[in-house]
């Protein structure tokens, strides 16, 4: 009985966590081994300038969207809503972040702009070199990092379509 009484105990403080609130609590979260997460890294021969402009344009032009999709329900069928929101930004002399934020209904605080999905640091190691780092869900955002880790090192890659949808999904981008 006290076996279950701690596991129901464990189990409603996991549905009270709240969410990160900052880019600094996703990066520290996601460094500290939090569940489902992933950090990657690469260093690419580009300038900083050169590298932050190529993914912050496309990060804009992709990630800012707001997908409806429409599943079967029991009495028809059952539309979601989710907005997409991209943000970059330098942070000093040879750093930057980009950020992916969704605002849609989950438990948990929501941070202005809405939940911290992923976190993309950028930083100068010389002038000819910058390192890349993604912080984000181990599970779904495959494209989404190979597409990044694309525009970092100055390639051209279209716009991913995961993890915001497929089937069934319609795309309406805030910036093309």
């Amino acid at each position: 009985m006290k076996k279950l009484l701690l596991a129901s105990l464990i189990f409603i403080l996991a549905g009270c966590v709240t969410p990160p609130q900052t880019t600094q609590e996703l990066r520290e979260g996601i460094q500290g081994g939090a569940r489902l997460t992933t950090m990657k890294e690469i260093t690419v021969n580009r300038s900083f300038n050169s590298t932050y402009n190529s993914i912050k344009k496309n990060a804009d032009m992709c990630f800012n969207l707001t997908v409806t999709s429409t599943t079967p329900g029991r009495y028809g069928p059952m539309t979601s809503i989710t907005t997409w929101r991209s943000s970059s930004r330098k942070t000093g002399k040879g750093t930057a972040e980009m950020v992916i934020q969704l605002d849609a209904r989950a438990t948990g605080e929501m941070p202005p702009g809405g939940y911290f999905s992923l976190l993309v640091d950028t930083e100068s190691l010389s002038s000819k070199k910058t390192k890349v780092t993604i912080y984000g869900a181990s599970i779904g955002w495959g494209d989404v990092f190979e597409s990044i880790f694309a525009w970092a090192e100055g390639k051209k890659q279209e716009c991913p379509k995961k993890p915001f949808g497929g089937l069934g999904s319609k795309f309406d981008y805030h910036n093309k």
